[in-house]
Protein backbone atom coordinates (compact mmCIF):
# COMPACT_ATOMS: atom_id res chain seq x y z
CA UNK A 1 0.00 0.00 0.00
CA UNK A 2 1.36 3.38 -1.01
CA UNK A 3 1.79 5.56 2.07
CA UNK A 4 2.90 8.70 0.23
CA UNK A 5 0.72 10.81 -2.03
CA UNK A 6 1.33 13.97 -4.00
CA UNK A 7 -0.89 16.97 -4.66
CA UNK A 8 -0.34 19.90 -7.00
CA UNK A 9 -0.07 23.33 -5.43
CA UNK A 10 -2.99 24.57 -7.54
CA UNK A 11 -5.23 21.75 -6.29
CA UNK A 12 -4.17 22.34 -2.68
CA UNK A 13 -4.88 26.08 -2.93
CA UNK A 14 -8.34 25.39 -4.36
CA UNK A 15 -9.15 22.96 -1.55
CA UNK A 16 -8.01 25.37 1.16
CA UNK A 17 -9.97 28.25 -0.37
CA UNK A 18 -13.10 26.11 -0.78
CA UNK A 19 -12.90 24.98 2.86
CA UNK A 20 -12.62 28.61 3.98
CA UNK A 21 -15.54 29.66 1.76
CA UNK A 22 -17.87 26.87 2.91
CA UNK A 23 -17.07 27.36 6.61
CA UNK A 24 -18.89 26.84 9.00
CA UNK A 25 -20.20 24.00 6.84
CA UNK A 26 -18.06 21.13 5.67
CA UNK A 27 -16.73 21.03 2.11
CA UNK A 28 -16.84 17.69 0.28
CA UNK A 29 -15.55 16.73 -3.16
CA UNK A 30 -13.84 13.93 -5.07
CA UNK A 31 -10.29 13.91 -6.41
CA UNK A 32 -8.46 12.47 -9.39
CA UNK A 33 -4.84 12.46 -10.32
CA UNK A 34 -2.75 13.43 -13.30
CA UNK A 35 0.98 12.70 -13.59
CA UNK A 36 0.92 10.85 -10.23
CA UNK A 37 -0.43 13.82 -8.25
CA UNK A 38 -3.87 14.78 -7.02
CA UNK A 39 -4.76 17.55 -9.41
CA UNK A 40 -8.47 17.62 -10.19
CA UNK A 41 -11.42 18.30 -7.93
CA UNK A 42 -14.96 17.19 -8.69
CA UNK A 43 -17.80 18.91 -6.89
CA UNK A 44 -20.73 16.54 -7.22
CA UNK A 45 -24.35 17.78 -7.64
CA UNK A 46 -26.76 17.09 -4.75
CA UNK A 47 -23.93 17.03 -2.21
CA UNK A 48 -25.25 17.97 1.21
CA UNK A 49 -22.96 20.17 3.31
CA UNK A 50 -23.73 20.76 6.98
CA UNK A 51 -21.89 22.06 9.99
CA UNK A 52 -21.38 18.57 11.47
CA UNK A 53 -21.67 16.32 8.41
CA UNK A 54 -21.52 16.09 4.65
CA UNK A 55 -23.12 13.61 2.28
CA UNK A 56 -22.28 12.72 -1.30
CA UNK A 57 -24.88 11.42 -3.77
CA UNK A 58 -22.83 8.72 -5.49
CA UNK A 59 -25.51 8.39 -8.19
CA UNK A 60 -24.54 11.88 -9.35
CA UNK A 61 -20.85 11.07 -9.96
CA UNK A 62 -20.36 11.37 -13.73
CA UNK A 63 -19.56 8.20 -15.63
CA UNK A 64 -16.01 8.16 -16.93
CA UNK A 65 -14.24 10.21 -14.28
CA UNK A 66 -11.49 8.28 -12.55
CA UNK A 67 -11.76 9.35 -8.94
CA UNK A 68 -9.12 7.99 -6.60
CA UNK A 69 -9.82 10.13 -3.57
CA UNK A 70 -12.05 12.30 -1.48
CA UNK A 71 -11.62 15.59 0.31
CA UNK A 72 -13.70 17.03 3.09
CA UNK A 73 -13.20 19.75 5.64
CA UNK A 74 -13.78 19.75 9.35
CA UNK A 75 -15.11 23.04 10.73
CA UNK A 76 -12.84 22.68 13.76
CA UNK A 77 -9.13 22.17 14.42
CA UNK A 78 -9.23 18.36 14.44
CA UNK A 79 -8.03 15.83 11.85
CA UNK A 80 -9.56 12.83 13.60
CA UNK A 81 -11.86 10.95 11.21
CA UNK A 82 -15.31 10.00 12.49
CA UNK A 83 -16.74 6.48 12.14
CA UNK A 84 -18.72 7.77 9.12
CA UNK A 85 -15.50 9.19 7.65
CA UNK A 86 -13.73 5.84 8.04
CA UNK A 87 -16.61 4.01 6.35
CA UNK A 88 -16.51 6.47 3.45
CA UNK A 89 -12.69 6.18 3.18
CA UNK A 90 -13.05 2.53 2.12
CA UNK A 91 -14.25 3.68 -1.30
CA UNK A 92 -11.08 5.58 -2.26
CA UNK A 93 -7.30 5.07 -2.18
CA UNK A 94 -6.63 8.51 -0.69
CA UNK A 95 -8.82 10.63 1.55
CA UNK A 96 -8.02 14.12 2.75
CA UNK A 97 -9.36 15.96 5.78
CA UNK A 98 -8.78 19.71 5.99
CA UNK A 99 -9.01 21.48 9.35
CA UNK A 100 -9.14 25.10 10.44
CA UNK A 101 -7.57 27.52 9.76
CA UNK A 102 -7.38 26.13 6.17
CA UNK A 103 -4.11 27.97 5.41
CA UNK A 104 -1.47 25.44 4.27
CA UNK A 105 -0.61 21.79 3.73
CA UNK A 106 -0.12 21.59 7.51
CA UNK A 107 -3.91 21.86 7.75
CA UNK A 108 -4.43 18.77 5.56
CA UNK A 109 -4.24 15.16 6.72
CA UNK A 110 -4.15 12.25 4.28
CA UNK A 111 -5.52 8.78 5.01
CA UNK A 112 -5.57 5.56 3.01
CA UNK A 113 -8.74 3.53 2.58
CA UNK A 114 -8.14 1.73 5.88
CA UNK A 115 -7.94 4.99 7.81
CA UNK A 116 -4.15 4.83 8.21
CA UNK A 117 -2.43 8.22 8.09
CA UNK A 118 -0.38 8.75 4.91
CA UNK A 119 2.15 11.37 3.84
CA UNK A 120 0.99 14.15 1.55
CA UNK A 121 3.57 16.19 -0.37
CA UNK A 122 3.27 19.07 -2.79
CA UNK A 123 4.40 18.18 -6.30
CA UNK A 124 6.09 21.02 -8.13
CA UNK A 125 4.37 21.97 -11.36
CA UNK A 126 6.41 23.02 -14.38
Amino acid sequence: MNDEFFITEKCLKFILEAARNFYPNEFLALLSENDCALSEIYIIPNTILGDTFSSLDLWMVPIGINTIGSIHSHPNECFTPSRADLNFFEKYAINLIVKKPYKSIKDVAAYDRCGKRANLCIKNEF
